[in-house]
């Protein structure tokens, strides 16, 4: 990256100190503040005369102690180290800064898709063959009298519905479909969408959006019941917004297949918790497949609601279902797919091509 305007870069958030170098590589200054995405703020935080000759912030949340685009009168560029942004929607900062177009807000949409999409398959994989089960055993058992005859299920010939049809969902669309699946995709409108100006990395994902078999309407009930009623695996990428609360609902669980699986890798608050642990009790050791019960054959979750989850959840216990701990997005790639984004948008205000991701 060779840039003459935006020279200083002030990264707060959970970036390595061994990446820092290759930041000092592409920017003449770096003030460099490693933060948790959870817990508290570190014990140092940036002074005002570094967000004073701060040009571009690379985040995951905003410090503390910044609440105005007045202390950064040189700012031209929010990088966050997310995908999500519902962290920084809620700073008293983020209304000043949607509505300032000086200072561009870009994401890290796209950067976990290729570990994600693995993450929805390999999960899915698991349930069906009751790998989670056999793994626990401690015991050379009898597979086909624990689990009352010939158990395993093969993806191939299964339908994949997809709720999010991003760059998430379009990987795991990609590996669904090479497993043999049939891949159905629920969107707003029920129609293709399109990821122009999004970061895609290359040979992955479903960039003409050709590969489901039918797209259906998440705000035309009829659509979206028989979206669920079809699928077999259903994998929710869905963000964290007001009308997403609860979109997976204990009518959505009895418009389910009794055997089917639930994958959320999206976030937590998209499922209704209480509907699903008593879809998910109810499902335990049922092989019939029934419609109009609150109940399903397994889930896969990386996301809970609330989150963390508290140890005294039964989601932990229940042996048809995997939790772990919003995980999935942890590629050993990740900071180097980050970098790539920063290096393409600063590039883009500097006159040099189109930005990525942004918001």
């Amino acid at each position: 990256m060779s840039s003459n305007d935006l020279r200083t870069l002030l990264v707060y958030g959970p970036v390595p100190p061994t990446a820092i170098p290759a930041l000092e590589a592409q920017f003449p200054v770096v003030h460099y503040f490693h933060a948790s995405p959870i817990g508290p703020p570190p014990a140092s935080l940036p002074t005002s005369e570094q967000y004073s000759e701060a040009d571009v912030i690379l985040l995951m949340k905003f410090p503390p102690n910044l609440t105005s685009l007045s202390q950064t009168p040189k700012l031209r560029l929010v990088q966050c180290i997310s995908a999500g942004l519902d962290h920084l929607t809620l700073a008293p900062i983020w209304g000043e800064l949607a509505a300032n177009e000086n200072v561009m807000v870009a994401s890290a949409k796209g950067v976990g898709a290729v570990s994600i999409g693995e993450h929805c398959v390999a999960v899915a994989l698991m349930l069906l063959h009751k790998l989670n089960v056999l793994g626990r055993e401690k015991e050379w058992v009898n597979a086909m009298e624990r689990f009352g005859g010939l158990f395993v299920r093969e993806i191939r010939g299964m339908k994949v519905g997809i709720m999010g049809y991003g760059n998430i969902g379009r990987e795991t669309a990609r590996l669904s479909a090479s497993h043999g699946a049939t891949i159905l995709a629920l969107t707003r409108n029920g129609t293709k969408t399109s990821l122009d100006g999004s970061y895609i990395i290359p040979g992955t994902g479903d960039a003409a959006g050709t590969i489901p078999s039918h797209y259906y309407s998440s705000v035309d009930l009829a659509s979206r019941q028989q979206f669920f009623e079809e699928s077999d695996i259903v994998v929710n990428i869905l963000p964290s917004l007001p009308e997403n609360k609860g979109f997976v609902g204990e009518r959505e669980l009895r418009w389910m297949k009794s055997d089917a699986v639930l994958i959320n890798v999206g976030r937590g608050d998209t499922v209704d918790t209480e509907a699903l642990v008593k879809a998910l009790e109810a499902g335990l050791g049922k092989n019939d497949v029934v419609q109009g019960e609150l109940r399903i054959g397994g889930a896969g979750l990386d996301v809970t609601d609330p989150e963390p989850l508290p140890s005294s959840s039964p989601l932990w216990t229940l042996e048809n279902v995997i939790v772990t701990p919003h995980s999935s997005g942890l590629t050993s790639q990740y900071m180097a797919r980050i970098f790539e984004i920063l290096a393409t948008n600063v590039r883009a205000l500097n006159g040099e091509g189109e930005p990525v991701n942004k918001v």
